[in-house]
C-alpha cells in the first residue's frame, strides 16, 4: 500500500523542482508545456524527460559510461557538415558514436489505473519501447517511462582511424534527422492525447485522491 501524503510530497518538490530548471534553461523547450500537461494530474508527476537528441560522443573501448565525453549535442536536426569536420579533425581516445535518442519521460504515477492508461496513451502514439520501469513502495509510486523507437547508434571513428566515408556518413546523418523528425512529431501528439485523457478522466482521479483509495 502505498503513502498518499508521501506521494503528494514528492510530487510537490518534483513539479518546483521542474519550475526552477525551466526557469534556468535546463529543460528542453520543446517538451515544457508536455510535462506541464503531465502534472496537470493529481496522481502523477514527471520525475526527468528528454525531447530526444542527436549526440557525438566518445566512449572509451571498455564502454564505461563515466569516462565518456560528449563532442557535441543537437536537440533537433543535426548538421552534416559539422559532423564531418569533426570527423575528420577529431582524434578520439576511444571510439566516437553519433547517437539518435528518442523521446523519453519519465512519470511517477500513484496507482495501475493511472499506470494503464498513460501505458495505453503511449501506445497510441507508437511510443513502443514504453513500459513500468519500477515500483517504489519506500517512494509512494509507480514509474512509467515513454520511450520511442527512434534509437540509433552508428560508429565513426576508432581512435585515428575513420570508419565511414564521407558518402555514408551524409546517409547516416539523413537517416538520424528523419528519425529526428519523428521524434518531435510526436510531441504535439502527446499533448492532445494528454489533453483529451485529462478532460474525460479528471473527475475520476479527483476521486482517487481520497486517502483510503491507495493501492
Amino acid at each position: 500500500m502505498f503513502d498518499y501524503n508521501n506521494f503528494i510530497s514528492r510530487k510537490k518538490k518534483a513539479v518546483k523542482r521542474l519550475e526552477d530548471e525551466i526557469k534556468i534553461g535546463r529543460v528542453d523547450e520543446d517538451i515544457i508545456n508536455l510535462l506541464r500537461i503531465i502534472n496537470r494530474f493529481p496522481l502523477a508527476y514527471t520525475t526527468s524527460s528528454c525531447s530526444g537528441r542527436i549526440q557525438l560522443i566518445d566512449i572509451p573501448e571498455d564502454m564505461k559510461k563515466c569516462n565518456a565525453k560528449r563532442i557535441a549535442i543537437w536537440h533537433g536536426e543535426a548538421p552534416y557538415q559539422k559532423i564531418q569536420k569533426i570527423v575528420d579533425t577529431y582524434t578520439a581516445n576511444g571510439v566516437l558514436w553519433m547517437k539518435t535518442e528518442p523521446l523519453i519521460i519519465s512519470i511517477a504515477v500513484y496507482d495501475w489505473k493511472v499506470a494503464s492508461e498513460f501505458l495505453a496513451l503511449a501506445r497510441r502514439v507508437s511510443l513502443k519501447n514504453s513500459g513500468v520501469r519500477a515500483i517504489s513502495l519506500g517512494k509512494a509510486h509507480i514509474v512509467v517511462e515513454f520511450l520511442g523507437t527512434e534509437r540509433m547508434d552508428i560508429p565513426l571513428k576508432h581512435k585515428k582511424k575513420v570508419l565511414v566515408t564521407p558518402e555514408t556518413l551524409k546517409f547516416y546523418v539523413e537517416l538520424a534527422n528523419i528519425r529526428m523528425r519523428r521524434v518531435k512529431e510526436k510531441i504535439p501528439r502527446l499533448e492532445r492525447e494528454f489533453l483529451e485523457l485529462y478532460r474525460n478522466y479528471v473527475e475520476t482521479y479527483q476521486k482517487l485522491l481520497q486517502p483510503q483509495d491507495q493501492i
